[in-house]
């Protein structure tokens, strides 16, 4: 799905980064039905913290117009980018207002 979602942007004139999380794509290996409570915790922060590298990935890229980028996610990842959004949005607040 993260291919057609791109390939929509692209045909606007945007561009996409899809990433791999832990447990999903080719990081999935079926060991989340395996994962204890406080190994899923982990991942998500991995999760979390690999989502914000790539934030700050796309926004460093001098074809990338910095303050014109999106976070989107679909099933979990809905979830991971609004979280993301909003630490993102606190953050940029936190810059303008001190």
């Amino acid at each position: 799905m993260s291919r057609s979602i791109g390939l929509a942007f692209l045909a606007r004139g945007g561009a996409s980064l899809a990433i791999d999380l832990p447990l999903h794509g080719a990081r999935g290996d079926g060991a989340a039905g395996r994962a204890g409570p406080v190994e899923l915790l982990e991942l998500w922060r991995t999760a979390v913290g690999e989502s914000q590298l790539a934030l700050h990935y796309l926004r460093a890229r001098s074809e990338v117009d910095a303050g014109r980028v999106a976070v989107v996610g679909y099933s979990l990842g809905s979830f991971l980018a609004t979280l993301i959004a909003a630490e993102d949005a606190a953050g940029w607040l936190t810059e303008r207002l001190g």
